[in-house]
């Protein structure tokens, strides 16, 4: 009888001790995990407004039927390059801190335009609907990330 109360007593002490670490873990990290979210917050804004007026740049130059000639395309580079510039640094900047899925997201929006203004393979394409997709899939790889889409659909749950 006294083995059993021995067995019981270490059981519970290893349980307390084990639950007692849990949540000194968890203090100690919960600042740093607030301090992430906040600065991924400012990296998302920061490349969301660099992504939208670099493709509101492209679709602007972009004609509805295509690039045609190596000449478009020089003009659609040049045209860009300031808000191009701007988008990348952003990027580079706030890499560190953004998801693996937003940072493929924009690399492959980049690609996809890097692809539209060099090669002559997407000339018979819509290139317009293919960067607009490409922008699309960044936002909603942000708005997953951020947690938006949880909420919105959180939010609909509730209504109906």
């Amino acid at each position: 009888m006294d083995y059993l109360i021995l067995i019981i007593s270490l059981i519970g002490g290893f349980i307390i001790n084990g639950m007692g670490i849990y949540l000194n873990y968890k203090t100690r990290t919960g600042p740093y995990r607030q301090t992430l979210y906040s600065k991924q917050l400012e990296g998302y804004t920061e490349i969301i407004k660099a992504i939208t007026d670099f493709h509101m740049d492209a679709q602007s130059f972009i004609p509805a039927k295509g690039l045609k000639g190596n000449k478009m395309r020089i003009e659609l580079r040049l045209k860009t390059r300031d808000s191009r510039t701007t988008f990348i640094d952003k990027h580079q900047k706030w890499a560190v801190f953004l998801p693996l899925k937003v940072n493929r997201a924009l690399t492959n929006y980049l690609r996809i335009f890097n692809e539209i203004s060099f090669f002559t393979k997407y000339e018979d394409k819509y290139p317009k609907k293919l960067l607009k997709e490409a922008y699309r899939n960044v936002f909603f790889a942000t708005q997953e990330n951020i947690g938006v889409a949880r909420l919105s659909k959180e939010t609909i749950d509730l209504i109906t």
